[in-house]
């Protein structure tokens, strides 16, 4: 993890980090990793925590990573923040407000509108084919 918020909790066994956007969205990104409980384990070597008489924490080795406690799964759809247009390679191209899943992209549910009020032909265009 690149960084993130570290809040310890009332009885100081517990930790609660909040990671940044940088690294949800690489999880996010990795399609096998963090989706359920049968894909979320988490290993870290000796030194990541220390006790206040100074003893590291134990590792826990990759090979035997712990499962999660509790998952709860990503419900928040994503939206779409801009579009851009260039007319003379003929590409489109689309910013969200979070990661997507690239190969779920289904043109033939786009319509490029003359207006903000969908609008009958020649005032619109559904987009049959993406390259």
């Amino acid at each position: 993890m690149t960084a993130g918020a570290f809040v310890a909790g009332a009885t100081n066994d517990v930790v609660v980090v909040t990671m940044d956007e940088i690294d949800v969205d690489a999880i996010k990104a990795v399609r096998t990793l963090a989706v359920d409980n049968s894909t979320t384990f988490l290993s870290f070597s000796e030194g990541t925590v220390f006790d206040y008489a100074e003893n590291a924490v134990t590792e826990v080795a990759a090979g035997s990573a712990r499962a999660v406690g509790v998952y709860t799964r990503e419900f928040v759809a994503p939206n779409l923040v801009s579009f851009d247009l260039n007319m003379t390679y003929g590409g489109m191209s689309f910013m969200f407000d979070k990661v997507i899943r690239a190969t779920s992209v289904n043109m033939s549910n786009a319509l490029l509108q003359g207006g903000q009020i969908r609008l009958v032909l020649p005032r619109s265009h559904r987009v049959l084919l993406a390259r």
